[in-house]
């Protein structure tokens, strides 16, 4: 039977992962918003072609590529909290260097190594954020502990350019429209180091049968 709105909230209380599924929300937003407004300005602002812009912001999933392998690895020898927190960390700080950028500083060069630094955050955070999830999960609920997440993160998505595209009309500037991003992701740090451990006690709505009584 698929589980009911009553029955996913009683998962993700069971679970304490009601940080890890607003972190993952905040920080899907900031990298959809500033993807969105950074194809944008480097095209309005800095004159640069498609294909150039298309490059420039190659530099992100490149690096998040390269890194992922590592955060793996990194998450199997000191844990996915240590190792998402890392790379959360690691992302915030490189879409903050995206603001003090001019009109005159939108080049290839100035962005790209910005964005390098944001994508290995990524590449550290985007793997381990999902175990952490999943292994918080009650026996018999992983799978509804997956689609929150995986809801947290499309919303996130969702939100991110449309709150962007907001801030930027009422300010009339790209830049302002980049806080958002910076915001969200450090958001999302905040949210990972305040999670609390995941309590241990018996999970509701899951399938697993009553232990059988001590026979006399």
């Amino acid at each position: 039977m698929t589980p009911g709105p009553r029955q996913v909230c009683d998962v993700v209380r069971a679970s304490g992962t009601q940080r890890i599924n607003s972190a993952v929300f905040a920080i899907a937003a900031g990298l959809a918003s500033m993807h969105f407004v950074m194809a944008l300005r480097l095209q309005r602002e800095g004159g640069l072609s498609a294909t150039a812009t298309g490059l420039t912001m190659l530099s992100f999933p490149l690096t998040m590529g390269l890194m992922g392998p590592l955060g793996g690895r990194l998450a199997d020898r000191y844990g996915p909290q240590a190792t998402a927190l890392t790379g959360s960390a690691i992302t915030a700080p490189g879409l903050a260097l995206l603001l003090p950028l001019g009109n005159d500083s939108v080049t290839w060069g100035d962005n790209a190594w910005r964005l390098a630094i944001a994508g290995s955050g990524m590449g550290l955070y985007g793997g381990p954020v999902q175990p952490l999830v999943m292994s918080s999960a009650p026996p018999g609920a992983v799978g509804t502990a997956g689609s929150v997440v995986q809801l947290s993160r499309s919303l996130g998505f969702a939100v991110g350019p449309a709150l962007a595209t907001a801030v930027w009309g009422i300010a009339c500037t790209a830049r302002s429209a980049l806080v958002v991003s910076a915001a969200a992701a450090c958001v999302a740090v905040l949210l990972l180091t305040l999670r609390r451990p995941v309590p241990e006690h018996e999970p509701p709505g899951t399938d697993a049968a009553p232990a059988p009584s001590a026979s006399r």
